[in-house]
């Protein structure tokens, strides 16, 4: 939730474990187990937790994991739920791409898993898939189509970079006559 910042890192990622679907409430609470475990185990700097089975009741994670996982010198945090202490993380610097913020901390009482495919926000991510986010969206790239897919971006990108916006508007104005020709508009 910290703005204008790319992040461009390795999933390391974290469940809790349970079917989270099937959990009510309070024991969602519960599940929000000491993900710090992933925080210990993962010390990578091109690497960023990517945390799954969020709930709108609690936060996932707060300024003091968000500090601790900046320390470690984990990248960021891609969280399917929401956080608390934005304030203390933006002040920090530490990039948390989350659904919202909430003041309610969650309990730690079950172990969840590490490093096992996730799905977060309806996309499943596996372990050291690449996720690129920033303040306008997360996009997850299977580790064995990143390569290629990053490099068709890097090509894209100089296209636009080179684009005039007179010359898009010509572009632009064209597609949408043939469009509406075409339709019979």
């Amino acid at each position: 939730m910290y703005r204008a910042t790319l992040l461009l890192m390795l999933a390391t990622t974290f469940s809790f474990g349970r079917d989270h679907q099937s959990m009510d409430h309070q024991s969602m609470g519960q599940q929000n187990t000491d993900h710090q475990a992933a925080l210990n185990q993962h010390g990578d700097p091109n690497a960023v937790i990517v945390c799954a089975a969020g709930d709108s009741n609690w936060a996932m994670a707060g300024g003091n994991v968000c500090a601790y996982a900046q320390q470690r010198g984990i990248a960021g945090f891609v969280v399917d739920g929401l956080i608390r202490d934005l304030a203390e993380t933006r002040e920090r610097r530490f990039r948390v791409f989350a659904r919202g913020v909430i003041p309610i901390p969650g309990v730690r009482k079950t172990a969840g898993l590490i490093d096992v495919p996730v799905v977060c926000g309806g996309v499943t991510v596996a372990p050291g898939d690449v996720v690129v986010a920033d303040e306008e969206g997360i996009v997850v790239l299977p580790k064995g189509q990143a390569e290629a897919i990053l490099a068709q971006a890097a090509s894209r990108a100089d296209k636009d970079a080179k684009t005039t916006l007179a010359d898009w508007v010509k572009a632009h104005k064209a597609r949408i006559d043939e469009l509406t020709r075409s339709l019979g508009i």
